[in-house]
C-alpha cells in the first residue's frame, strides 16, 4: 500500500517521462493519457514511488506521493 494521499496516474507506456525515486514538482510532465493523449503533470511537489504495467488497464501506472505540507 501507498501512503494516504498518493496520486495514481495511467500513462501511455511509450510516453512515460519519469522514473521511480524521481522528485517532481507541479510542472513535471509524467506522460500522456493512453486514451486521449492528454499530457499529465504531477500537480504537486513529491516523489515517484512506484511504476508498473497494468495489463487490465493496458497502461503504465505511476504512483506519486506528495510531500507533506509544512506544519
Amino acid at each position: 500500500m501507498f501512503p494516504p494521499g498518493s496520486l495514481r496516474f495511467r500513462i501511455d507506456a511509450s510516453r512515460c517521462a519519469v522514473r521511480v525515486g524521481q522528485r517532481v514538482d507541479p510542472d513535471t510532465v509524467l506522460g500522456d493519457d493512453p486514451a486521449t493523449g492528454e499530457v499529465f503533470y504531477a500537480g504537486c511537489h513529491g516523489r515517484v514511488d512506484s511504476m508498473g504495467f497494468s495489463g487490465a488497464e493496458h497502461a503504465f501506472v505511476v504512483i506519486v506521493t506528495p510531500d507533506k505540507a509544512p506544519a
